[in-house]
């Protein structure tokens, strides 16, 4: 998820202000694999103008908001196979429209929680600058793709601008 840095520094932060209230001093100990991420040094040293110097750069540079508009496309269904096979398509549909300058496909790849309830799970992510050409690929995408989805008992769901991507 494009958000754990922000995540990691906001609760690593949170977390720290709350040693050393009262008359004692506080300390913190932080235990992590990365020790070297921006994320967790910025929060070491309480230096949120640093931090969102670093991920504001990340986030242009990657294409994620506030840069860039979300759409994410999960296709689920209860035959792996023509769930992986219908979201081929949906890339390739999205792809022929797709400019590296200002639309970008991600995908298609299994979910992070790739089954729930028997049912499979792969995902397309859409990065786009401007919201229009978002709405009109992913429109023509579903268009393109509606009756192929329904004929393989498989369901295409478009979630703009995603809080969760699992």
């Amino acid at each position: 998820d494009f958000r754990s840095a922000e995540r990691t520094f906001q609760l690593l932060t949170q977390e720290a202000g709350r040693a050393g209230r009262g008359d004692r001093p506080g300390r913190v100990l932080i235990q992590t694999y990365a020790p070297f991420h921006y994320s967790i040094r910025a929060a070491r040293d309480q230096d949120y103008a640093r931090f969102i110097r670093r991920e504001l750069e990340l986030r242009r540079e990657l294409m994620y908001p506030p840069f860039a508009r979300l759409a994410l496309v999960r296709i689920e269904g209860a035959d792996a196979a023509r769930v992986s096979a219908m979201a081929s398509r949906v890339a390739a549909a999205l792809g022929r429209r797709a400019r590296p300058d200002s639309m970008r496909i991600l995908g298609p790849a299994p979910a992070p929680i790739e089954r729930i309830k028997r049912r499979y799970r792969w995902q397309v992510l859409l990065k786009a600058q401007e919201l229009n050409e978002m709405r009109a690929a992913l429109g023509a995408m579903r268009a393109e793709t509606a009756a192929a989805a329904e004929e393989a008992g498989v369901h295409v769901i478009i979630d703009v601008d995603p809080i969760n991507m699992l």
